[in-house]
Parts: C-alpha cells; structure tokens; sequence
C-alpha cells in the first residue's frame, strides 16, 4: 500500500486470475469495495478481515449480460424501481449506530451483541 501512503485502495476489481485473497485483503482500506468476477472461497480468518476493515465484496453476475432483451429489460426493471424507493426515501441505506475506533473493538462487539435485532 505504498502508492495510497499506507490506507489501502478504496476499489479493488479482481478478475480472479492475477491477485491472491491475501493480498487483496491486505491492500483494501476501510470500507473499501471489492469486486469479484470469479467465483470465492473465504477461511474465517479472511471473512473476520473483511468483517473488520467493513469490506463491502461484490460479484459480477457475468450470465446477466448474456440474456436476450426481454430478460435484461425485468432486471433493468427492478433496478428502476429500487431507485425509485431510494429517491423517495422508502429504501433506506444501513444506520450508523455509533463508530468505534479499532483499540475499542472489544467494547463494539459488546455493544452490537447487545442490540435487538
């Protein structure tokens, strides 16, 4: 992470072919975005990585681009509508509840395992 002054990359696209698990994962920031073209497999100390730095890891649905019109034309119409729900607020994101810095992990589980779900 050199090239970011040691914060790591805020978007990584990973086709799956070049860049290994552990290396993406020591090169993302905080709330960085991983995007995935290939199938993955993640130990528990991978996915406890992601859960720490927050990672937000997303998958390219190749076959998508392969439907006929019609088909595409359903997705696009979902989409719409998400985005309709979003601009008039009826969707909403995920709340912060309260941050935490990373010497203070120990009282955020805590304080997450408490909350109702």
């Amino acid at each position: 992470s050199e090239e970011t002054g040691g914060q790591g990359f805020d978007l990584i696209v990973d086709c799956g072919q070049i860049l290994s698990t552990s290396i993406v994962l020591r090169s993302l920031a905080f709330l960085g975005t991983w995007i995935r073209f290939q199938p993955l497999q993640l130990n528990p100390f991978e996915s406890q990585i992601l859960l720490v730095k927050n990672v937000c890891l997303s998958f390219v649905f190749v076959p998508t681009w392969l439907l006929v019109s019609t088909q595409i034309g359903r997705y696009l119409h979902i989409l719409q509508e998400l985005m309709d729900l979003i601009g008039r607020g009826e969707l909403k994101g995920p709340e912060v509840y309260r941050r935490f810095k990373q010497e203070d992990v120990r009282e955020a589980h805590a304080t997450l395992s408490s909350l109702p779900v």
